[in-house]
């Protein structure tokens, strides 16, 4: 057969096979990325939300310890807790005395350094 061209069976096989053995070892990988991509979307999204406490202190009149008030405006993530936010005060003026605060996600764990007088995330915390 001179005129004869293209791929046996077997080398289409072949290629389908060493794809799908690529697939199986990158696709764990990918969901472990994935994972780790959303918490620090959640984590990112939960620094802003603590930042803007002040400013929606100051907006309401509302006052009250860092704690009290994520729990009655933010969104935070079932089983995700703020350790230290119950000593830091955020006043009506949306001043903030500043402290450290930990927030506890599942096994994942980060400290965050909040500088007065707003209460601004420091950057490296």
């Amino acid at each position: 057969m001179s005129g004869a061209r293209g791929f046996t069976l077997i080398e289409i096989s072949v290629a389908l096979v060493i794809g799908a053995l690529v697939l199986a070892i990158a696709a764990p990988a990918l969901s472990r990325l994935n994972d780790r991509v959303r918490f620090n979307a959640r984590l990112q999204g939960l620094e802003d939300g603590i930042a803007a406490l002040p400013r929606l202190a100051y907006a309401t009149g509302d006052e009250g310890s860092l704690q009290d008030l994520a729990e009655r405006h933010l969104d935070i993530p079932k089983g995700w807790s703020l350790v230290g936010a119950e000593n830091i005060f955020i006043k009506r003026n949306g001043l903030c005395a500043g402290g450290d605060v930990r927030v506890i996600a599942g096994q994942s764990e980060r400290q965050l350094e909040l500088a007065p007088p707003f209460c601004t995330v420091k950057e490296g915390s």
